[in-house]
């Protein structure tokens, strides 16, 4: 969800954990704003096609492990049970999922709070109204497939930053074991 923390956590996670650190988000604003990008859909209200998404990411991934790396952190990703198939068939098996979750006022005054530094267009009361209603309307078949396979936990991001942190590494760690 827009404003919940993810990139925060996840950011700090990576370094501290030594994992490589992936918005999807991120990846998403680079393909539109590129000229030659293969991203059929420039507008970021319009959905990414479950194979175009996996396909975006698999080009990172590849990136990264012909250099070496070989262990991810992945953020605001995947967005449908398709994508998550697909990716799991054509890049690597084993995703695990925090949920982080928060109330949607907390979300929103987060994503105010950072927009003067951001640079990112989408981080308007406005946009996010948009973003969040598409999330909600989206995210139940994913967060299904990942319970029915004991494989999401959810994470209160309600809180302090710092404990929020601590909770989300110790899971983390439980992961990487």
């Amino acid at each position: 969800a827009p404003g919940v923390g993810k990139g925060t956590q996840c950011s700090r996670l990576a370094l501290d954990l030594g994992l490589t650190h992936i918005s999807y988000g991120d990846l998403l604003r680079a393909q539109r704003a590129d000229p030659s990008s293969k991203l059929a859909h420039p507008r970021p209200e319009d959905p990414v096609p479950d194979d175009q998404a996996v396909e975006i990411m698999k080009e990172c991934i590849e990136g990264y492990r012909k250099t070496g790396v070989s262990c991810f952190l992945v953020d605001g990703f995947p967005r449908s049970a398709g994508m998550a198939e697909l990716f799991e068939n054509e890049v690597a098996a084993g995703l695990c999922m925090m949920r982080f979750h928060c109330s949607e006022e907390t979300m929103l005054e987060r994503v105010l709070r950072r927009a003067p530094v951001s640079g990112r267009l989408d981080d308007t009361e406005e946009k996010f109204h948009l973003r969040y209603e598409r999330f909600v309307r989206l995210s139940g078949p994913i967060v299904s497939m990942f319970q029915k396979r004991g494989l999401l936990i959810d994470v209160d991001c309600q809180g302090d930053v710092d404990e929020i942190y601590k909770e989300v590494r110790r899971i983390a760690q439980g992961w990487m074991h």
